[in-house]
Parts: structure tokens; C-alpha cells; sequence
């Protein structure tokens, strides 16, 4: 009798740790689970992102500079010889520009200049920012004009642009526009007004999530 009440004894304990053990392996194999679905669904986000980004590759991206690619400073004299050789960028833009380059995307330069020598300085430095760009990537439009009616007629067209007079004009040309906030622009609420469902993007955003906006 004793024999068997400890028998039983030593079974109840085994069976209780052996429960124990396989609650523990069930819970382990859970939280993988759950960490692969986690990366799973990571995965499926930038194939996702990755597939925008190529979906594009049959339009073309029209990119102003200042403001948009360059900083722009408020009150400065633009007429000073030089002024526009040598301006800081704004490295967020130039990242989402490069990366939609390498997608397969067709890249233009659109930009008002004052005079001669400021065309040849943004030219200049814009070949340096986008080492890929052509002469005949690089439009220049005589300061005051319309963007609108130095862009070629046959193509599908973004325009990323910080003035939303220019994305006006573009959208009524049939252009789709893309809003650039860098931190001195928007105060007015001008572009919301505009285009309340308009795509928009801020200097400081990361350019992967920039990508899927402007796409």
C-alpha cells in the first residue's frame, strides 16, 4: 500500500513537471510566432514600397531647387555673383531624388534663375548633387515666367516644388504636384486650401516613407 501511495506520488509530480516543460515550450513556440509574423509583416511592407517604387519608373520627376533641393534664405541679394554655386542642400531631398534615379526613374531640374551667371551656377551645381543629370535634364526658366510653358509637351510629369503658385500652374497643365515643406514655407495653409487630399512631404521625413507618399 505504501509502495503504491508513493508510486503514485512520484507519477503526479512527474506528470505536473511535464506539463509545466510543455506550457513553457507552447509559450516559446508562440512568442516565435508572433516574431515572425512581426517580420513577416515588415517583409510584405517594403515589397509593397518596393513595387510603388518601380510601378513609377514610366514617369518622369520634375525637381525645383531652391527651397526644394537647396535651402532657401529669406532676404537674401540672389543677384550676388556666385550666390547659387556653392548653396547647402537639403540631404533628405537629395536622398529621395537619388533613390527615385536609381528605380529607373527619368529626373529633371526645373528652375527660375535671375540672370545668366545664376543658370550656369545652378547648372553647375546641380550636376554636382546629381552626378547623373544631362545638359538636357536641366531646365532653366527665365525668372517670372510660368514653369508650366518651358516643360515638353508627351510626357507624365511630377512636379516637387516648395511654391505652391508653381504646383497651381502644374496641376491645371495636367502635372501632378507634390508639395515640399522645408520649415520656412506652409505658414498660409495655401496648398491644403489648394489641394486638401495633395501629396506633401516635409525635409525631415525619412525618404523611404517620402517614396511611398509621392508615388
Amino acid at each position: 500500500m505504501v509502495e503504491t501511495d508513493l508510486y503514485n506520488k512520484i507519477l503526479s509530480t512527474t506528470a505536473k513537471e511535464l506539463f509545466i516543460e510543455a506550457k513553457r515550450a507552447l509559450d516559446r513556440a508562440d512568442k516565435k510566432t508572433k516574431e515572425l509574423e512581426e517580420e513577416l509583416s515588415i517583409a510584405r511592407e517594403y515589397l509593397n514600397r518596393f513595387e510603388l517604387v518601380t510601378q513609377a519608373s514610366d514617369k518622369t520627376f520634375l525637381v525645383d531647387l531652391d527651397g526644394t533641393v537647396f535651402k532657401f534664405d529669406l532676404g537674401a541679394d540672389y543677384t550676388v555673383p556666385g550666390y547659387f554655386r556653392n548653396r547647402p542642400i537639403q540631404q533628405g531631398v537629395v536622398d529621395v531624388i537619388t533613390n527615385l534615379h536609381k528605380a529607373g526613374n527619368k529626373i529633371k531640374i526645373i528652375t527660375a534663375a535671375i540672370n545668366e551667371q545664376a543658370a550656369k551656377d545652378k547648372a553647375a551645381q546641380s550636376k554636382e548633387v546629381f552626378p547623373f543629370l544631362k545638359d538636357g535634364d536641366i531646365i532653366i526658366v527665365p525668372y517670372g515666367m510660368k514653369k508650366t510653358d518651358f516643360i515638353p509637351k508627351g510626357y507624365k510629369y511630377i512636379l516637387i516644388d516648395d511654391y505652391t503658385p508653381n504646383l497651381r500652374d502644374a496641376a491645371k497643365a495636367g502635372i501632378e504636384p507634390v508639395k515640399v515643406f522645408n520649415g520656412i514655407n506652409g505658414t498660409k495653409g495655401t496648398y491644403r486650401k489648394d489641394f486638401p487630399y495633395g501629396k506633401s512631404f516635409n525635409i525631415n521625413d525619412k525618404p523611404e516613407d517620402v517614396l511611398v507618399c509621392i508615388i
